[in-house]
Order: C-alpha cells, then sequence, then structure tokens
C-alpha cells in the first residue's frame, strides 16, 4: 500500500503517555514505518496516536505506532466468537510427542476492513491524518474476527492435527513422519 500524507497542522493531537517521546519530528520517519497498512483521507479523526519505543526479545529497540481505539470501542458491538482456553489446548497435547508452533507474522493486518468501516480507524501523527485499510490493534472486536478466520481456515485440521490460538498454531503429532506430514498440510492450506 502507498502511503500519502497531508500537509495539514497537527498541534499536539496525541494522548499523555510516559513512554511517549516530545521529539516528533525525530520520529516522523520511524513513525511512517507503520503506515503501509493505511491511507490518507479522513480529516477529522477521533482516535489519537502516538509513537513510543518498546525494545523486542532481542533487547532491540523499536518504534510502535500506539492508537488509542477507546472511544471507537466503546460504541461497537461486542462479539462473542469464543476464544480457545490455554489450558484446554495444552490438555489436548497430552499423548504428542511432536510439535511444531507457527506464529503468524502480523495477522490482524492480513485482514481487510470492510470499506464502510475503515474511517472509523482514523488517526492523526505528525505528517498527516490516516486511516487503517486492515485490522489494526486495539479494536475490541479484532481478537475474535481473528479467531473466527483462522478456524475456518484450518477448520479440516483442528483437534486433529493442530490447535490454534488467535495467531499461534500448534502442530502436534505421535510420530515424526505424522508430524512432518502434518506440517505439509497446515502450510498449504
Amino acid at each position: 500500500m502507498e502511503e500519502t500524507t497531508n500537509n495539514i497542522d497537527h498541534t499536539n493531537n496525541h494522548t499523555n503517555n510516559t513512554d511517549h517521546t516530545n521529539n516528533h519530528s525525530n520520529n516522523t520517519d520511524h513513525t511512517n514505518n507503520h503506515f503501509n497498512n493505511t491511507d490518507h483521507t479522513n480529516n477529522y479523526p477521533n482516535n489519537t496516536a502516538h509513537t513510543n519505543r518498546k525494545a523486542d526479545a532481542s533487547g532491540k529497540t523499536k518504534w510502535r505506532l500506539v492508537i488509542d481505539y477507546r472511544k471507537l470501542n466503546e460504541v461497537t458491538v461486542d462479539d462473542r466468537y469464543p476464544i480457545p482456553n490455554i489450558d484446554e489446548i495444552l490438555d489436548k497435547l497430552g499423548r504428542c510427542q511432536y510439535f511444531t508452533t507457527l506464529d503468524l507474522a502480523k495477522g490482524f493486518h492480513q485482514i481487510e476492513i470492510k470499506e464502510e468501516d475503515i474511517h472509523k480507524t482514523a488517526f492523526t501523527v505528525e505528517g498527516g491524518h490516516y486511516e487503517f485499510l486492515r485490522m489494526p490493534f486495539g479494536l475490541k472486536t479484532a481478537p475474535a474476527t481473528f479467531q473466527r478466520l483462522m478456524n475456518h481456515v484450518l477448520k479440516d485440521y483442528i483437534n486433529k492435527i493442530c490447535l490454534v490460538y488467535l495467531d499461534d498454531v500448534i502442530i502436534f503429532s505421535t510420530s515424526l513422519q505424522e508430524h512432518i506430514n502434518s506440517i505439509k498440510l497446515v502450510l498449504i492450506v
């Protein structure tokens, strides 16, 4: 997705956060790296955004875009699709000897937002107003939406050769050859 910007004056539309840096001009290049999932158009976003730095597992500091969707979530209809219980998932793995786990990269960002709902995701940062074209983190229905999709995609294999918890898939088997075959089946879906 190509990024576009708008030259509107953006005076302190950010929420206060102790991790938030005040040097917006130096953050803009880092922030823009997050915008390949967005489009510019909305002139009056209701959601505020800010950037902060967070260390990853290796200790390397990365920039992270954080958007406050509390107002939107207050008026969003709940999605009661069930999210699996971790303890129940682990109980189902009892006699298995081989395991492979897959963690889907940017899983939520793989789901397109309906055209009529895109404007609801609008936010402001220095350099422009943006809207997500794909599902961002922070929407209260995002986990249920993602779980529903994963259950649908892997419906033929869940509880037989794999289990799914949001963007994590665990493939399980009792023998090595069975495990290799199971991995192939899940990966070609």
